[in-house]
Parts: structure tokens; sequence; C-alpha cells
């Protein structure tokens, strides 16, 4: 007799060979049977199977099933076990035919889920990779319009501020480019300031400027000498801003040109090479800057603006810091240094935003409408329709994969809706 115990806790226990038993163990036998000896959850069944000398004699599978029976009725001490339905192969099957059912039914909503889950995952996969290009001219004209205007809404979408964002650790371009302008005015009110560390330079240009004005006047040169000095400051940083912007926009264009078009690579790269025309308007964007600094050279401001903000200069307290000298000095200086606060605070506004807005305007919104347009230029070209949808070889067999992924599961659907049904 042989005995197979798998686990304590899944499996059930079978015993064969009852005919080899030894004489005055079958009570032991029928102990193990019936679980009493080494329990197990779902207990034992014990079998005869067919001999050798059965298989040799070729005796058939019915055949050995009703001798199997006869020999469980007439055995003095394993009938018992018959009538307590764990014996013999028929009941042996039965019962494991229940216990599969009993598995599938508690396994099947989860197979359920399980199916649904990949079914949803595999469809937005291949949402990615789109249906593939279609065959007719007219088709393709058709696909390829759709393909452009969906980029190009979404290339507005980055210049309106409402990119979708694929990770919560990315920012928005726009808010990118917002940064590289606030550390721009950060830049502005560091350069264009007005403390008492000026007084040697207004010393300086006193006694080279200085006519025929009494104490307290203010000469005009060394006004101008002073704000042009710190406003030739600003002129590199700027155009250290606008190519800060240019880089954070040409990659967020190019990351949406390989998303929308990563399949196909001559309109990706007629796209890229859209894109490079950004340069271009960085010139023209430097161009405009170089010229609104050239504006600055003209030291002006609004007589009433400027009349209220120097009135407001003149009302703040000069700090105890301020270095001793004799009252001609300290009227001369003082008021020089009123007409530079009132004076600076026009330019931190004027520079401050000006640089931005012309930044903004040809890196940002002019190109991208200049960009917009050159991809719909792609459509006048109908024959190289065929070679800006080529798509990658990759790419249709990864489709095809998906789809039949999806045909697959679709069949698992219904099978299970069947069972359940």
């Amino acid at each position: 007799m042989s005995r197979s115990l798998f686990s304590i806790n899944y499996f059930i226990g079978i015993l064969t060979k009852p005919d080899l038993v030894d004489k005055g163990t079958e009570n032991e036998t029928v102990r193990i049977v019936r679980n009493e000896r080494v329990p197990l959850k779902k207990g034992y069944m014990i079998v005869k199977c067919r001999s050798q000398h059965d298989l040799i004699n070729k005796l058939s599978l019915a055949d050995a099933i009703k001798k199997e029976r006869e020999f469980f009725e007439e055995h003095n001490f394993f009938s018992p076990l018959l009538e307590e339905g764990i014996a013999t192969i028929p009941l042996l099957a039965e019962r494991l035919t229940q216990e599969l059912i009993e598995h599938i039914q508690k396994s099947l909503p989860a197979l359920e889920q399980q199916i649904k889950d990949n079914f949803q995952k595999t469809n937005e996969e291949l949402q990615k990779y789109g249906e593939g290009v279609p065959e007719s001219l007219n088709d393709k004209n058709i696909f390829l319009v759709k393909k452009i205007k969906h980029f190009n809404e979404d290339l507005s979408r980055i210049v309106q501020g409402d990119e979708d964002i694929q990770d919560l650790k990315d920012t928005r371009t726009i808010s990118d480019i917002r940064k590289s302008f606030d550390k721009w005015q950060s830049i502005v009110n560091g350069v264009i300031k007005v403390d008492w560390t000026l007084e040697q330079h207004i010393e300086k240009s006193e006694r080279t400027y200085r006519g025929r004005e009494l104490p307290g006047f203010v000469n005009y040169k060394t006004f101008e000498n002073i704000v042009r000095q710190q406003i030739k400051q600003l002129e590199s940083p700027a155009i250290k801003t606008l190519k800060e912007v240019s880089k954070l926009v040409q990659k967020a264009f190019i990351n949406l040109a390989n998303q929308h078009f990563k399949n196909y690579s001559e309109l990706c790269k007629a796209t890229l090479s859209n894109i490079e025309e950004i340069k271009l308007t960085q010139v023209k964007a430097e161009d405009m800057i170089l010229t609104q600094f050239k504006l600055e050279e003209v030291v002006y401001c609004q007589d009433n603006i400027y009349s209220e903000d120097l009135k407001n200069a003149r009302g703040e307290t000069i700090p105890n810091s301020y270095p001793k000298m004799n009252a001609k000095e300290l009227c001369s200086k003082k008021e020089m240094l009123f007409h530079l606060t009132a004076y600076s605070k026009s330019v931190k506004t004027r520079l401050g935003t000006q640089i931005p807005m012309i930044i903004h305007t040809y890196v940002f919104k002019d190109f991208s409408e200049k960009l917009q347009d050159s991809m719909l230029q792609l459509l006048q070209d109908r024959d190289k329709l065929g070679i800006l949808l080529h798509e990658n070889k990759n790419t249709i067999n990864i489709r095809n994969c998906l789809k039949e992924r999806i045909k697959r599961l679709y069949e698992a659907q219904e099978q299970l809706a069947k069972y359940f049904n």
C-alpha cells in the first residue's frame, strides 16, 4: 500500500493497493482513511487500481471499476468505507470534481476582475499606438489631418498653461517659464538698487561732472551716469534669461512631438526640424531686448509718475549707518539718492515686465503659432503622405500583439459570462 500526503491543508490523501494490506493491520488502515491518525483538512480516500496482471490481461476500465466495487463490498473491514463514500475510483472522481467546482466558484470573481483589469490596461496601451494607418490616399490624408490637429491643440494648451501633466512631479511649461521670470526680477532688484554703497560713486561723479550747482542741487550728468551704469549690468542677464526660456520651450515642444509622432519617424523628424527654427525667433527676441536696453539709455519717466515717486522717496528715513559728512556733502548726496530711488522704481517695473513680455511673445506665443502653421503646411504635399505616415515595424508588431491580447481577453469574458448565467 502507498500513501500520498501532499499538504495537511489543501490536499486529499489517497491510499492505494488495499488488497496488499497485511492481515491484522486492516483496522489501522481504516482509521487512517477515516482521518483519525494523521488528520487532513480534506480527509482521505482509498482506491484499488488495476494491477499489473489486469493490465497484461487487458482488463477494461469498466470491468476494473466493477471489480474494484465488488472488492470493497465483499471486504470484511473496508466495506463500511464504501458506504461512507470514501472508497473506489468513481467516488474519488466525484469528490475531485466537486472540489474543482468549489475552487472555481471561489476563484471566478477574482479571475473576472483580473480579466477586466487586463482588458482595460491593454486597451489603454493600444490607444497609445492608435489604430494604424489606413490604406487609401484620402483616408491617409484625413488621418494626418487628425494627427496634426491634435498636436496643434496640445501645443495651444501648453501656451495657455492648460497642458496635461503625466506625472505629479512634473510642472507645466508656463510654470517653469514663470520661475525664470521671477529669477530675472530678483536680478533686476539686486542690480537696480539705491543704498549708501553708492557714496563713492556719487562723490566721483560729483567731482567729474558738477558745474555751477549750489549744494543740494542734483547734477544731471551724475544722475544719468549712475542710472545707465546700473541698467547696463542687466543686459547680459536678460540675454541669459532669453536662452534659458528658449531651452524650456524647445524641450516642451520636442517632448510633445515625440509624444504624438514617435511611431512615425519621418513625421517626427519633420516636426523636430520645424522646432529647430526656434533659434530664429530667439535671434529676433534678442534684437528686441537689445533695442529695449538702447531705449533705456534715454533716461526718462513721465513727470507725474516721477514726481509721485520722488515725493515717496523723500519720505524715507535715512539710516543711522549713513557715513558722517559735512552739511554740504549730506545735502547733495541725500538729494541724489532721493532721485535715484525715485527713478529706480520705474526702471524695475519697466525692465522687470518688458523683458519677460518680449521673451514670452517671440519665443513662446509667436513661435507656437508659427509651428502650428508649419505643421499645417505638411498637409499640402499629398505625395509625401506615405513617407510621413510610414510606421516603425516595431510599432506595428506591438499593436498587433495588443489586439490579439484584447481578442483573447474578450473571449475569456464571454466564457465567464456564460458560466455565471
